[in-house]
């Protein structure tokens, strides 16, 4: 239980970080470059099993409200839907990670 709960939260703190980190270098990005990593880092998902894409599927689902945000003329919005998919196709990615680790130790 221990190892469960000390690996959980080394996660989340390293997450914290990568993403305040990433949220400095995404602020320099046009929106277009933010679309294409989002889009680049949601179809990284391929080959995985099921179980592990639902975080995919949300961010995809997110960077679909940004295309339809910025085509409507909403920039901002569509800016800041776009970080947010990437950061969840991104979270996906290490979460998946640590599942597929755990699985390999069982």
């Amino acid at each position: 239980m221990k190892i469960i709960l000390s690996t959980t939260l080394a996660a989340i703190l390293g997450l914290g970080l990568a993403t305040s980190t990433f949220a400095a270098r995404a602020g320099t990005l046009s929106y277009e470059d933010l679309y294409a990593k989002a889009q680049s880092e949601i179809t990284k998902q391929m080959g995985l099993p099921s179980r592990f894409t639902t975080g995919f599927h949300n961010a995809k689902g997110v960077l679909n409200d940004s295309k339809a945000a910025h085509e409507a003329g909403d920039k901002d919005k569509a800016r800041k839907l776009a970080k947010k998919a990437l950061r969840r196709a991104r979270t996906a990615q290490h979460f998946a990670a640590m599942e597929r680790r755990q699985e390999t130790t069982r």
